[in-house]
């Protein structure tokens, strides 16, 4: 998907991933960051891999719910910890909506459930945040965390508005 638009691109991955014969591979031969388990260790990991990363001039992709949305519209509180990597690195934050009708793997949907229809997905590259375009008391990772969300709601909303409910 929009991964094409971004060739030297990084994902975050959940460590029980390598458990995957087919995953664990193609994750270790690119490069991609693990963590995402939950731990102090592991969001220690995320934030160093992700400022070495960032600093040799990757993208570094995450997907701040910390799990599939249970909404293709309504977003939940974002996890912190790729953002302070975002924040102690200084690069800038390119939030992306991701709008899928009907909703594509969803948190606990099935995946003939969503075979049965046609999907339609809409990617939207959103107003790139910079740390210092935010109010002095919110330049951390809490409040990029909370302008990025709104950027995705805001974007979801206007797209619903437009293309109707997933």
């Amino acid at each position: 998907m929009f991964l094409k638009d971004f060739p030297n691109a990084v994902c975050l991955f959940k460590s029980q991933s390598l458990n995957n014969p087919v995953l664990a591979s193609f994750l270790r031969v690119g490069g991609y960051i693990e963590g995402m388990d939950g731990t102090a260790v592991g969001n220690k990991r995320i934030i160093a891999s992700s400022c070495e990363r960032l600093n040799e001039g990757h993208h570094v992709v995450f997907f701040p719910e910390g799990t599939r949305s249970e909404s293709a519209t309504r977003v939940r509180k974002f996890r912190t910890t790729a953002f302070h990597a975002t924040v102690k690195s200084g690069k800038p934050l390119q939030p992306i909506a991701i709008y899928c009708q009907p909703l594509f793997l969803g948190k606990n949907q099935k995946w003939l459930e969503f075979c049965r229809h046609t999907n339609y997905m809409t990617i939207c590259y959103l107003p790139i945040i910079e740390i210092e375009d935010l109010p002095e008391n919110r330049r951390n990772a809490a409040g990029l965390a909370e302008a990025a969300r709104q950027s995705i709601t805001t974007a979801l909303d206007k797209l619903v508005s437009q293309q109707g409910p997933a």
